[in-house]
């Protein structure tokens, strides 16, 4: 199985902490330690940044939507999806 990696553009990785992928989970959630929110996350069930997860269940859940443009929304919308999952 190979993982796909998806990112906000303003979200860099941090010197330290550990990004590695289990690959017997479907999907991680790797921004959960950022600066801007001072290490912490912004709200329950927050989803945003970046994510790690099998492209077979990228597939399976249908993506990111296409229906969003600008900014916001999408992010969350994957995240109630991939809650269901």
């Amino acid at each position: 199985p190979s993982p796909a990696v998806m990112h906000d553009v303003d979200m860099l990785p941090l010197p330290g902490v550990d990004y590695r992928f289990d690959p017997a989970r479907e999907v991680r959630h790797l921004s959960t330690e950022v600066s801007q929110f001072d290490y912490r996350l912004p709200y329950d069930k927050y989803c945003s940044g970046a994510l790690i997860a099998h492209k077979a269940f990228l597939r399976s859940i249908n993506g990111f939507a296409t229906q969003f443009w600008g900014w916001g929304g999408e992010d969350d919308e994957f995240c109630a999806r991939v809650a269901k999952w």
